[in-house]
């Protein structure tokens, strides 16, 4: 299925209809303003939230895919387990962070991939071959 390729950054300032990567939104601009078929690239960083945060969700035939990455797209793709019982390597990938005040919840039908998430409420989930 082919993707529109989104960008975001903690200090991303640009408008959902003109982002780019060299124009990145802010995450809250993109979990308000994504559709199906999109592939959100989210640089490492820690995104400390003021409010609680609802990501956009995608259909069955088209989720939306919220995506991790440190320095390029893609990049942290090769990390996870050493082994199915090891720690997952979790360095690199960027934090959203609701403290203990707000709550993060995932629309239906997206993927989250190389993101950790830190908050009081629901914390969505990637769980490979499921939407």
């Amino acid at each position: 299925m082919p993707y529109t390729e989104k960008y975001v950054t903690v200090a991303g300032t640009g408008t959902w209809g003109e982002n780019s990567i060299s124009n990145p939104s802010s995450l809250e601009e993109a979990a308000a303003s994504g559709v199906p078929a999109e592939r959100v690239h989210i640089k490492s960083g820690t995104y400390s939230l003021a409010a609680g945060l609802q990501f956009a969700g995608g259909v069955d035939a088209d989720p939306i895919v919220w995506m991790g990455y440190n320095s390029t797209t893609g990049d942290l793709q090769s990390v996870g387990r050493a082994s199915a019982t090891s720690a997952l390597d979790i360095t690199n990938c960027p934090v959203i962070d609701a403290g203990t005040d707000y709550a993060i919840s995932g629309g239906s039908h997206g993927n989250y991939i190389n993101l950790r998430f830190t908050c009081a409420g629901d914390i969505p989930s990637y769980r490979p071959g499921t939407n």
